[in-house]
């Protein structure tokens, strides 16, 4: 029975699981974070059916990773990787919430999944797993390296349309850059025939680098490798799935959305930094290092071996197949990086869609590791332990002062860091342990399966309800609904919440001068106005004497306090509960 449920058949099944516990557990327990989970929220009724899209997506982008995991490489590798994206920390975090992301995500990597399946060559022991390819000889380059059928472009530039209506252009201009990168990179390595050499030096190793790069970016390459892509199906798949969406939102608003979020919240943010959100070219290695956790620790030592695996290596040679999945990783890598980097409005889910390939780079070399097949040393392995180690107990202190005071008292939130501290300890103890104990030995993947999945979900879990406890729309919409009834209208001046739309299941008035404000609170009895108390004393002796403060609240992760202003005379400051002061 056990060895039936351990086919390949039952992989799907698993992964499902694993997210089922990582992603989907206590999806809706939460309230809604601001601010941009209630912008996406509108048409649910609830937290969990706000996320579910979201968790789905993610969920479908694990099984894509282990599809193109299991065609580059081996089973094994496709499972890890997809375990591994489906337990670092940001990752789920974006997973479990009601923002776009993992619908660009999703599709991104499928379009890529399609373009491995149906374009590379398929690793040694898993054929079975794609329909036969011509003989790669028979193939002039770029056709190598693209699919073989006018169907399949169609079918993948049409994921990317799907794509681009999920959050713009980059559903396009990314993935194409990443297949052309791949198309340049393995023209170069084809038209050399020899292994990229050693370095003497600094100055050499520039020489070298500018070498490189002027023979993967050849112009004639260039071309060829464009016209390879056929990109007129590009062009008809983006006419047809995208442009009408983009076409009938730009005649209901007249030009206004399409200006906003083509104009400035793609090309503005790529050439200025945006609502302060800005950061210097290495912005993404600490992020990346931070969201990737706690996988990160092994990502340096992967990046490197990869980067040997494809210096190493010639075309034609016994691990031609697997040198052509590392070219690919690893310019999936390097084009989001350096794109993003390059931008200078900078967040941390702008690289996002890069995780699956660090998820795959990082599988592949665990994988490595237990076969006794890495490039690098495997005493480099220890650190990684290490560094889960010196993480446990960073995050053991941080979270236990972060809770404390930022969490009013939840100092057991330090517990997370026991966790990836005592994985730390079970990878070391697993390492040192004699050759002939391969118990022991097979056991390193799940130990760091397992210490991961506890993690993540450790930490998703214990923090979420101590911080959506501190969110002001969920407090101050029920407030509104206590107080008035459904005959309450809440406006906002100098401060709005979308979560306070959700929350209050009433239409929120932006109010603009403090005349309106007057104005609002005079006309309407169960009328309340929202604003900040820093603002509040630029504007308060332009009130009239009959507006009071019924409710002030700290503003978490702010300087200031929320107050709630209302009319003397109103029903709601009549109320005894209510401490009214001036």
């Amino acid at each position: 029975m056990l060895s039936k449920l351990l086919t390949t058949r039952f992989d799907y099944l698993w992964i499902g699981l694993f997210a089922g516990l990582l992603i989907f557990f206590n999806l809706g327990a939460a309230r809604l974070f601001d601010e941009d989970e209630p912008k996406n929220a509108e048409c649910g009724v609830s937290e969990f059916s706000a996320r579910l899209p979201s968790a789905l997506m993610a969920l479908g982008t694990m099984w894509s990773v282990y599809v193109m995991g299991r065609h580059l490489f081996d089973r094994l590798t496709g499972m890890v990787a997809a375990c591994a994206l489906g337990s670092c920390l940001m990752y789920v975090t974006i997973a479990r919430a009601s923002t776009p992301d993992s619908t660009l995500i999703f599709f991104i990597v499928l379009s890529l999944a399609m373009y491995v399946v149906w374009s590379l060559p398929v690793a040694t022991g898993e054929r079975n797993q794609s329909s036969p390819q011509p003989p790669e000889s028979a193939l002039a380059w770029p056709s190598t390296y693209l699919p073989k059928k006018n169907w399949q472009f169609i079918v993948m530039y049409a994921v990317m349309g799907c794509a681009v209506l999920s959050k713009g252009p980059v559903g396009f201009l990314l993935p194409c850059s990443i297949i052309g990168l791949t198309l340049l990179w393995m023209g170069f390595l084809e038209q050399t025939d020899v292994p990229v050499r050693a370095s003497r030096g600094l100055i050499d190793g520039l020489m070298n680098g500018v070498r490189i790069a002027i023979g993967v970016f050849s112009p004639v390459a260039f071309v060829k490798a464009v016209l390879g892509m056929r990109v007129w199906w590009l062009a008809l798949s983006l006419v047809v799935v995208a442009l009408p969406w983009y076409v009938a939102v730009g005649i209901a608003t007249d030009g206004a959305w399409l200006e906003g979020f083509l104009g400035g919240h793609n090309v503005g943010r790529f050439l200025k930094p945006m609502e302060q959100h800005s950061g210097p070219f290495f912005y993404y290695i600490p992020v990346i290092l931070m969201g990737f956790f706690p996988w990160s620790a092994f990502l340096p030592l992967a990046l490197v071996d990869a980067g040997l695996e494809v210096k190493n290596e010639k075309v034609g040679q016994g691990h031609a197949k697997s040198l052509v999945g590392y070219v690919f990783l690893l310019s999936w890598v390097m084009i989001y990086l350096v794109f993003f980097s390059i931008a200078q409005t900078k967040l941390p889910n702008y690289v996002l869609p890069c995780y699956p390939a660090l998820a795959l780079v990082t599988a592949a070399l665990l994988v490595r590791w237990v076969r006794g097949e890495m490039q690098v040393p495997v005493r480099f392995i220890r650190w990684g332990a290490y560094s889960w180690m010196a993480a446990g107990v960073a995050l053991s202190v941080g979270l236990t002062i972060a809770g404390g005071v930022v969490l009013q008292g939840a100092y057991w939130l330090g517990l997370v860091g026991v966790v990836p501290f005592l994985g730390g300890l079970v990878l070391l103890w697993q390492e040192r342990q004699p050759t002939y104990l391969s118990d022991i030995k097979l056991g390193r993947l799940p130990t760091v399966i397992a210490f991961s999945g506890i993690f993540v979900l450790a930490a998703i879990n214990l923090a979420a309800d101590p911080i959506s406890a501190l969110q002001d729309g969920p407090h101050y919409g029920q407030l509104s609904r206590e107080l008035a009834g459904d005959d309450r209208r809440l406006g906002t001046y100098e401060f709005f919440s979308p979560n306070l739309v959700f929350y209050g299941e009433k239409q929120v008035v932006r109010i603009h001068d403090v005349e309106e404000l007057a104005r609002f609170l005079k006309d309407n009895e169960g009328g309340m106005v929202l604003t900040r108390s820093d603002k509040y004393d630029e504007f308060k002796d332009k009130l009239p004497t009959e507006i009071v403060i019924a409710d002030r609240r700290p503003r978490f992760l702010r300087q200031h306090d929320l107050l709630l202003l209302v009319h003397r005379e109103s029903q709601i400051a009549k109320r005894e509960q209510l401490s009214i002061f001036r």
